[in-house]
């Protein structure tokens, strides 16, 4: 049985803990990059098999302050890839990534001993001695409820256990100190490469939205310098859980924010049902007390995402976010110029029933707005493309934040980034089903990203 230690004897126990490595060690062992042999979990496997440990790369490196670490199998695997620094070791000197006795958080086990294998990045915290027994646990948030009874402030060694809870009783989000070598602007020429070596990994996201989220938040060596005007910052829309949510990472690093869908509503973790429209998105935002320089928008309704997005970051609005994600059509090549048309004032579904076959699957390739559309719109804005995720969404920073010469000056870096007939590149149904336009159709259904905004400032917004 493990023994809970309260908030009147934790201090002096956890005194005697120091001595543990911290996560922040993890960087400095096994850095991004490094090549590690790391245990592979699986059917029959244990880490005592030999033949379950496998080649693979660090693909997240530090910044999230837990003792937890995301690989890139060697053979391609897309399972297994997140698990807890003890199970990966240096290739050239055969150190663990960090010792076993090495937690950042407390994981209720389905069974002992717990293997580390679902951190969940809750401020709850397991200490468990260099032998791997489990001595007590600490409670985080009875520090909190204690704190607030008795009006004091963390001690240091609190801290040092409990950063997000000692920073909700500041009233404020801890975050990660700047790194000197942090710069004042972000290179989309720069992070091209790192983002396309290493962002291949998942934790919640439909596809690989943690890890570009990592590199753009997180990463101490790639992100965007702090926001000054409050602590971090999400809106999402389209969410329907934290499975495939694309800011779930971002909760449980310590953000605060909002998410919206059109039919799901649990207000107690932070989700409301709003259907988001170009007409309304700065009422809600406004509504729901939204930052007006918020970090990070995600865009995701399948239909008129460029639309809402002109019109959140319109010259009459007072949002400005700094990264925003808007999800792409697939099917529509580099040199296609192509929007959703959704001046209607209804859905699309009942705009263009005949788009969608019997079973709800795409039948036409006319979801949302191409890359090339979606780039015109973002710089007539104020944004510039950062980044482009094979198949599914561009990724926009606003521009006073991009490094002076270092913008992509042209689209040519992301030419295969899109489903091409018979190649099989994004491997999921609608890649199978979805026919190519035929002309009458795209007069009916599409316009060009000039006809766009010439409709927004004709007051057309759905």
């Amino acid at each position: 049985m493990q023994s809970l230690l309260n908030a009147a004897n934790y201090d002096s126990f956890l005194k005697m803990q120091l001595q543990m490595p911290k996560p922040a060690d993890l960087h400095r062992n096994c850095p991004l990059g490094k090549r590690v042999l790391a245990y592979r979990g699986g059917r029959g496997c244990t880490p005592e098999k030999l033949s379950c440990w496998r080649n693979a790369t660090v693909a997240d490196g530090p910044g999230r302050q837990d003792a937890y670490i995301t690989v890139l199998w060697a053979d391609g695997l897309t399972r297994y890839q997140r698990l807890h620094a003890s199970y990966a070791k240096r290739h050239d000197t055969h150190a663990r990534c960090l010792p076993p006795h090495a937690v950042s958080n407390y994981n209720r086990c389905a069974r002992e001993p717990c293997t580390h294998m679902h951190d969940r990045l809750v401020d709850t915290l397991l200490i468990r001695n260099p032998m791997g027994r489990t001595n007590g646990s600490v409670d985080c948030p009875a520090v909190q409820r204690q704190r607030k009874v008795t009006n004091e402030s963390c001690s240091e060694v609190l801290q040092h256990w409990c950063p997000v809870t000692c920073a909700r009783i500041k009233k404020r989000v801890t975050r990660r100190p700047a790194q000197k070598d942090r710069a004042i602007c972000v290179s989309p020429m720069k992070l091209l490469e790192p983002l396309r070596r290493f962002a291949k990994w998942r934790w919640h996201s439909q596809q690989y939205q943690d890890s570009i989220l990592h590199f753009l938040f997180l990463s101490p060596s790639y992100a965007l310098p702090p926001r000054k005007t409050g602590p971090p910052f999400y809106v999402e829309f389209g969410y329907h859980g934290v499975q495939d949510s694309n800011t779930e990472y971002l909760r449980q690093a310590g953000w605060g924010g909002v998410r919206f869908d059109r039919f799901y509503h649990q207000p107690e973790s932070g989700l409301f049902r709003q259907h988001i429209t170009a007409s309304n998105i700065g009422a809600v935002f406004n509504r729901y007390r939204v930052p007006s320089d918020l970090d990070f928008v995600s865009i995701d309704t399948d239909t008129c995402d460029l639309w809402i997005f002109a019109a959140l970051v319109a010259p009459e609005t007072r949002f400005r976010p700094r990264v925003v994600q808007i999800e792409m059509n697939r099917h529509d090549p580099l040199d296609v110029d192509r929007v959703l048309n959704c001046t209607s004032g209804v859905s699309p579904e009942e705009t263009f029933p005949e788009h969608r076959s019997e079973l709800g699957h795409i039948k036409y390739n006319i979801e949302g707005a191409s890359v090339t559309a979606i780039a015109k719109v973002a710089k007539s804005r104020g944004y510039s493309v950062l980044y482009v995720e094979p198949c599914y969404d561009v990724y926009l920073l606003r521009s006073d934040l991009v490094c002076h010469g270092e913008e992509h000056r042209s689209l040519e870096p992301f030419r295969n980034s899109f489903a091409r007939k018979g190649e099989k590149l994004c491997g999921d149904m609608h890649e199978w089903v979805a026919k190519n336009l035929t002309q009458d159709r795209v007069d009916r259904w599409c316009m060009t990203s000039d006809e766009m905004m010439e409709a927004l400032r004709a007051g057309h917004k759905r």
